[in-house]
Formats: structure tokens, sequence, C-alpha cells
């Protein structure tokens, strides 16, 4: 093969391509990353009524550089967690503090909770309710990547969608309702979190700014016939799949929602005209 070195000076599209393309296009041999100085956050968890949050959500993302929050279903509690950047000194959390919080309750507790649920399926709202007790306000400020990155040790499924920002929350509310009515045994708290447009060509969030909502269920319950209904209503909005979680959709049902489809398979069609770097996920979503 040709070795090509991609930038926004040579061909633009080329880079645009390859930016989201799950290597369908070759084999990435290196990287130049644009960076900024390291900087400090401040960190701010704050649990508030669901309504008040849905109600004022353009006010909160719009006044915080970053701004997401995570609700449980049959709950009306949303925890807002934002960051912004300061210049003030760093205040971490100490390491008693992180290990009784993120691994011990977080994720000890959660675990076993969310195992019990799978055999006690009617107990969701109650531990749901229950978990919402532990949303308590917290505030920190270190380096940048304490504040974005969270402990996981819990194992789940995950799907996630890009819907139009103006639709988002109306998309999530139709979400809660939905389990809510049809009773589905999801006990993993949804959330909610706001992405700038960018200019891939086949970005989740491409030419349009977007709010990511995302399902969770615990590795070892049931969760395809759940994640299916939900991402109906995903679906009426126009939602895209995030490519590294779980969805249904195909190449057929995914090339109208992205205006530069057409262009990105022209540039598959030039790079991998044999297909050499097909796998059966690349053919599923782009086709042959």
């Amino acid at each position: 093969g040709e070795l090509h070195e991609l930038d926004a000076g040579g061909e633009p599209d080329l880079l645009r391509a390859a930016r989201i393309a799950f290597g369908s296009l070759g084999v990435i041999t290196a990287v130049t990353l644009q960076t900024v100085p390291a900087f400090n956050l401040h960190r701010a968890d704050l649990p508030m009524p669901l309504e008040e949050a849905l109600a004022d959500f353009d006010g909160l993302a719009n006044g915080n550089e970053h701004f997401e929050f995570f609700v449980f279903p049959y709950t009306d509690t949303a925890l807002t967690i934002r960051r912004n950047r300061t210049g003030r000194r760093p205040r971490p959390r100490g390491r008693f503090e992180r290990f009784f919080a993120d691994v011990f309750v977080e994720n000890g507790l959660g675990d076993l909770a969310l195992r019990a649920t799978g055999r006690l399926p009617g107990l969701i709202p109650r531990t749901a309710g229950f978990s919402t007790r532990f949303m308590s306000q917290a505030e920190q400020i270190d380096v940048s990547h304490r504040c974005f990155a969270n402990y996981r040790m819990i194992r789940f499924n995950e799907m996630e969608y890009a819907v139009p920002r103006e639709s988002g929350i109306e998309a999530l509310a139709r979400v809660l309702d939905l389990i809510r009515d049809e009773k589905m045994p999801l006990a993993m708290p949804i959330e909610c979190r706001v992405v700038p447009a960018d200019d891939s060509l086949i970005g989740p969030v491409s030419g349009r700014d977007s709010i990511y909502i995302a399902v969770h269920q615990h590795a070892t319950l049931e969760w395809q016939p759940y994640f299916r209904e939900i991402e109906r209503i995903f679906d009426s909005y126009g939602g895209r799949p995030h490519w590294g979680t779980h969805h249904f959709t195909t190449a057929g049902t995914l090339a109208p929602l992205y205006p530069e489809w057409d262009r990105f398979a022209a540039i598959r069609d030039r790079l991998d005209p044999g297909r050499t770097f097909t796998n059966e996920y690349a053919a599923a979503v782009l086709g042959d």
C-alpha cells in the first residue's frame, strides 16, 4: 500500500474522513496532536430536582464549559456535574475519600446492588430511590484529567446516541417515561451530556450541536430488547449512534443521517478499493 500524510493543508477531506473511520481506511502509524497548556478544573457535583434541571438545561449548559448530568430511572433527582477551568490551586480529594466514594460505594456496593436487581427486578424503583441518597454536593479543584475521569470497575453494556441539541431534552423525557411505563428492569443511571458540532464526515456530532444520551445495563443482565425499544425514540429525532457502543442500525438507515456520507464512501473506495480493512462491523454500518 501507500503512505499518506494527512493534514488540513493538503487534502483536508481525507483528514476529516480519517478522524472517525474505525479502521476502515487503513492503518494509522503516527498521530500529531495539537495540545494546550495543562490546566486545572473546578468540578462541582450538585444534585437538583430533575424537572428543574430539564427546565434550565440550556442555562446550565451555556453557563459551564463542560456540563452533564445523571439520573436514575424511576427517580426525580438529577446529579449535575459542572466543570470549568480555574487558575486556583488544586484542592484534591483525600485518598480515603476517593477510595470510599469511588471504589467502595459507587463500584463495590453499586455492583452488588445491580446484580441483586437481576434476581429481584421489582425492587429497582426502590433501589434507584435509595441510590439517589448517595448523590451529595461535592466540589474539588484538581488537574484536568482527575476531574474528567471516573473510576469504573462495574462491567456493563451501553447504548449512546447523539440527538440534535434542540430535541435532546424531549428525547430524554420520552426515554424516562418509556422505562417507567413499560417497567423496564434498567437500574443504572442515564447520562446526558452536551457536545458541540465538529466537521468530521461521519462523526455522530458532525455539523450539529448535540446532546448525547446514554443508557446502561449491567453485564450480567439482559439488555437487547430494552435498548431496541429506546433506540426507536432516538431514531425519531434523527439520532446518530456513538460508534463505540451498542446500536442496531445498518448502512441503509445510517446514510441519510449524514450529509457527507457519500463523500466518505468515495474516500473509502479510493483508499481501500479491495476492502482489505473491512470487518463484519464495518461492512454492516458502512456497506460492502
